[in-house]
């Protein structure tokens, strides 16, 4: 595993230094990695916010890489860690410098990706409301965060939509729209 002892970034944080690599050592390490293989881009006690890391996840949502973050025994903190992922024919330095796709996403839907999918279209087609994060994430086996992250994944997928109503008292309903065929969760009076 390449360890990025020489990084370009540091930042003390409570008497801990935070490093991250520059954006391009990133860009040069996955134009010459191959599949499986794995870079610590940054290690601390937390991420350090920037350019590079808003890369490294742009890269991840493009499933070009997974992400890791295991505790590190050297420095007590984390290491943040991107594993090379097999890709389809694009070149990596396109897919990293592009912008928004331009051609249809791969479903790229795991099988938790599925099963919270499928209870959303179970509710849609009832005209039942939409269940809450924790109860999807019982459904699932998620925690209630993990529900939240794979809503988004499935709005980017384009399988979903969603809007909040904000009906007062701290009483917001979200409705979710399942784009293959225009139903949606209920509205309760």
């Amino acid at each position: 595993m390449a360890r990025g002892d020489n990084s370009t970034g540091t930042t003390p944080v409570m008497g801990k230094v935070c490093r991250i690599l520059d954006s391009a050592e990133v860009i040069r390490w996955l134009r010459s990695a191959k599949p499986g293989e794995r870079l610590v881009y940054g290690s601390g006690p937390h991420l350090v916010r920037g350019e590079t890391s808003k890369m490294v996840r742009k890269l991840a949502d493009d499933e070009l890489v997974s992400l890791f973050q295991p505790r590190s025994p050297e420095h007590g903190g984390f290491d943040f860690i991107l594993e090379k992922r097999r890709v389809g024919k694009r070149p990596i330095a396109a897919r990293a410098a592009a912008g928004p796709r331009t051609r249809p996403l791969r479903t790229g839907l795991d099988q938790a990706d599925q099963v919270l999918l499928g209870r959303l279209k179970r509710a849609a087609r009832d005209g039942e409301r939409c269940p809450s994060d924790a109860s999807l994430a019982g459904d699932v086996g998620l925690t209630a965060g993990q529900v939240k992250w794979r809503l988004r994944k499935l709005v980017r997928r384009n399988k979903i939509a969603w809007r909040s109503i904000d009906r007062g008292g701290g009483d917001v309903i979200r409705v979710v729209t399942i784009v293959a065929d225009g139903r949606e969760t209920a509205v309760p009076a």
